[in-house]
């Protein structure tokens, strides 16, 4: 668990630069001043407006990094630096749950 929670976080610049360009991109696109030309509490304006817009490409980037971080660990994992064998990578080893042969 903790390989993969060390790609991840080592992820963490791809998806702030993701984030930020969307919003930038919303910023400029002057829907902010037509939304407080209205009147909207400025509060309100960001929670309606702005926090919601990038959620759609923070969707997509992190199912597309998804198969990276699955490649990245199975490798490390075959070079030896990743988890020992017996231990599985993502999850925990159920023991006792069933005789399956």
């Amino acid at each position: 668990m903790n390989l993969l929670l060390a790609i991840m976080v080592s992820m963490i610049p791809q998806f702030a630069m993701i984030v930020r360009s969307s919003v930038l991109t919303i910023k400029g696109s002057g829907l902010l001043k037509r939304r407080s030309a209205a009147v909207h509490p400025q509060p309100e304006l960001l929670c309606a407006t702005l926090f919601p817009m990038p959620w759609d490409t923070i969707i997509v980037q992190a199912t597309l990094a998804l198969g990276g971080v699955i490649l990245t660990a199975a490798s490390m994992s075959f070079i030896g630096l990743g988890v020992q064998p017996p231990e599985p990578v993502g999850s925990h080893s159920y023991r006792g749950t069933g005789i399956y042969a």
